[in-house]
This record gives structure tokens, sequence and C-alpha cells, in this order.
């Protein structure tokens, strides 16, 4: 059966379609080290980001591995504080490890948890 959509999962959705990865955020090296692809030459969709699952096993073949399973039901770039570069333009390395038992997250910007 078909979720409704919620107003996170939405937002995350709508973020998600104009997400790129900057061309200079990463090496190609380093992309590879982070399980990333970005292009040398120009700005990289993040393959996944925003797609809708119900596990991480649905985001294993993208960029975004991670299925947020709490409220948003999306793809997402996960572990990035070793790197924030790996987060879209317009989106954010969180914090969410300490408060909430995830690994750090790549959200829009402004909605990282407080």
């Amino acid at each position: 059966m078909p979720r409704a959509p919620n107003d996170a999962a939405t937002s995350i959705a709508d973020a998600a379609e104009d997400a790129t990865l900057p061309s200079d955020s990463a090496t190609a090296s380093e992309s590879a080290d982070a399980g990333l692809t970005v292009a040398s030459d120009a700005s990289h969709i993040a393959t996944g980001l925003g797609a809708t699952c119900q596990t991480s096993a649905d985001c294993a073949q993208f960029d975004a591995t991670y299925c947020e399973t709490f409220q948003s039901h999306t793809c997402l770039i996960q572990n990035c504080v070793p790197d924030p570069s790996v987060c879209p333009m317009g989106w954010s390395c969180c914090e969410t490890t300490t408060r909430f038992g995830l690994p750090t997250l790549c959200l829009p910007a402004g909605q990282c948890p407080n």
C-alpha cells in the first residue's frame, strides 16, 4: 500500500531534485574512498538522493546509500563528517550520531536537528 506523503519526505524529495555536488568538492580518489562518483569536469547529481525506500538495501546502488526510515523514507548521503563537501550544494552535513544514534547525514540546509 503506498505511503501518504509527508512534509519531511516532500521537502527532501524537492531538495534532492536540484542537488548537485560541486565539481571541485572532491578529487576522483577522495570520492571513490567515500563511495561517491563525482565527475571531474562538471557538477554531478548525487544518484538516488531523495529516492523512496524502505531499507538501506533499496539505496545500495546509489551515491545516497542510507535509507532514513523514521520519517521521510528517502535515500540520503551518509557519513559526511570526514568530508562535508560530499553533501550537494544547498545541503548540510548534520551531526545525528550523538542525539539519534544515526550516521551523520546530508540534509537540506536548515533541516539539521538541533
